[in-house]
């Protein structure tokens, strides 16, 4: 089985038209219409701003482990986080997950059919 991968237009227009976004801490997480038979994610990250390689991976790394681990249940939507600001780097590991549990809560409060 071959993941599904977002295309460049298609980030470009649910960065447009998108307006339910949740935020914490320099991320900002997007939800998107669910275009495949699984949900997915796409964490776009501020280049350089947010620091080295190793600090970008590892906040990428993490959240797409958690993604996976919170068993990410709106069978509707595919998610973007956006990591804009340094601070998102200070980030440890519970407070990402605490930032998608956030998410994920938002998301069933919003679409209680998904749950």
């Amino acid at each position: 089985m071959t993941k599904a991968s977002f295309k460049p237009i298609e980030v470009r227009t649910i960065m447009q038209t998108t307006r339910k976004r949740y935020r914490r801490s320099g991320l900002e997480a997007i939800l998107a219409p669910q275009a495949f038979l699984q949900p997915r994610i796409l964490v776009i990250i501020a280049g350089r701003i947010i620091g080295l390689a190793v600090t970008r991976n590892t906040i990428r790394r993490r959240l797409k482990a958690l993604f996976q681990a919170l068993n990410f249940k709106t069978k509707q939507h595919d998610l973007i986080i956006l990591v804009k600001d340094p601070a998102a780097a200070q980030l440890s590991y519970d407070d990402l997950k605490s930032f998608m549990s956030q998410v994920f809560r938002e998301i069933a409060k919003q679409n209680p059919h998904d749950a």
